[in-house]
């Protein structure tokens, strides 16, 4: 398994894990509205992309997918003569009985056979901590949120769902902003244990450091790319950026046209130097003090090596 993250995915990943959401995607204005929801996407992109109805389920199944993925290849991995089973159902992989009619179909996420006939299902779960705030002067503790996760997984397989005995269940919880739950690092370090006794040449820290890795990047990039995706689809392209006084509307402000990309590095016709004079400052430029409004960093007046504004016929001597 490649453990490589792409120069994107690490700059998403690295953004969530440092709580620097709001810095991602700084082009995108907090009134730009989300193509699938039509609400506005305020200022932390991430944030909406998680928790936007209709893209928000695509991006979960993703994220669960690529992480369970993941946990197959480790259990193969582990021992040999292992038989993993993606997908099996409750019942039949394990016996356990469910406690309604309903639930006779479900299904685990991997069942697991050791070479010595023990067997356990692993079920996979992934929260976002930051979609159900704290309550005020609620301090917040490190994996807190995928300790619960992992609990209400239990809770179902051995008493809401089925009586599965609790020694044949693995859950795998993790908060896709922080930590894993503390259950979770012990399942990691079961497997790290079973691949070291039939590895003997290999050291224990090393087997555990490399499970870590590729569990964390597995995670990591599934969650970027999820994020990269919405900004793609979901996002307008052409983001609300330059912003006016609305003539004889007593100086209110309002947005102008989205600019793309081409549009800010156009040379200043009639149209849009209009727009870029009335604006005051540039896109992307910082706004300074100088004379009586703010000057952007980047000349809003682009003028060629004759002193003439670019695209203007020069004077002939």
């Amino acid at each position: 398994m490649l453990c490589r993250l792409s120069n994107g995915e690490f700059w998403v990943a690295f953004a969530l894990r440092m709580g620097l959401a709001e810095r991602l995607y700084t082009e995108v204005h907090p009134s730009a509205v989300c193509k699938a929801c039509k609400q506005q996407i305020g200022p932390n992109v991430p944030r909406h992309a998680f928790g936007c109805p209709k893209p928000g389920r695509r991006g979960r199944n993703l994220r669960h997918t690529a992480t369970k993925n993941c946990f197959t290849t480790i259990e193969r991995e582990a021992a040999p003569g292992t038989n993993v089973i993606p997908e099996p159902f409750v019942v039949a992989a394990t016996g356990a009985q469910p406690t309604d009619a309903k639930f006779a179909k479900s299904r685990a996420d991997i069942h697991v056979r050791l070479p010595n006939g023990f067997n356990y299902v692993v079920d996979v779960t992934l929260v976002d901590s930051t979609l159900a705030p704290l309550p005020a002067n609620t301090p917040y503790i490190v994996g807190k949120v995928a300790e619960q996760a992992f609990n209400d997984k239990v809770t179902q397989y051995t008493s809401t769902r089925f009586n599965l005995d609790k020694r044949h269940l693995r859950a795998a919880a993790f908060d896709i902003r922080g930590a894993p739950s503390e259950s979770t690092l012990k399942y990691l370090m079961e497997i790290a244990k079973r691949q070291e006794s039939y590895h003997p040449g290999s050291h224990y820290s090393v087997i555990a450091s490399r499970i870590y890795q590729r569990v964390s990047v597995a995670v990591q990039r599934a969650i970027a790319y999820n994020v990269m995706e919405y900004r793609l689809w979901r996002v307008p392209v052409a983001v609300p950026g330059v912003w006016q006084l609305a003539g004889n509307k007593g100086g209110a402000l309002r947005e102008s046209a989205p600019l793309s990309h081409s549009d800010r590095e156009a040379p200043a016709t009639p149209t849009n130097a209009g727009v870029r004079r009335a604006s005051g400052a540039s896109i992307t430029g910082s706004v300074g003090t100088s004379g009586s409004g703010g000057v952007s960093a980047r000349s809003e007046t682009h003028t060629t090596r004759r002193g003439c504004p670019r695209g203007a016929v020069p004077p002939r001597s």
